[in-house]
């Protein structure tokens, strides 16, 4: 809680962290940033799209410029 800058930093980190087309596995290697298990996982998806709203929500449109 209240921890909004650092979350702002992981979510630009991990919006490009996607493939060339956007699209995530289920895990994704934090030593290397390699893609592990299937690929796409609707869930991982849902979770990035759940998680960018509520950082807008909490820290506005300034977020947007990740």
């Amino acid at each position: 809680l209240g921890r909004h800058d650092e979350g702002v930093a992981a979510m630009s980190e991990l919006v490009h962290a996607g493939n060339d087309v956007g699209m995530y596995a289920e895990m994704i290697e934090p030593a290397d940033g390699s893609f592990l298990g299937n690929l796409p996982q609707a869930l991982s998806h849902l979770a990035l799209i759940q998680t960018a709203l509520l950082i807008r929500e909490l820290v506005g449109d300034d977020a947007d410029q990740t």
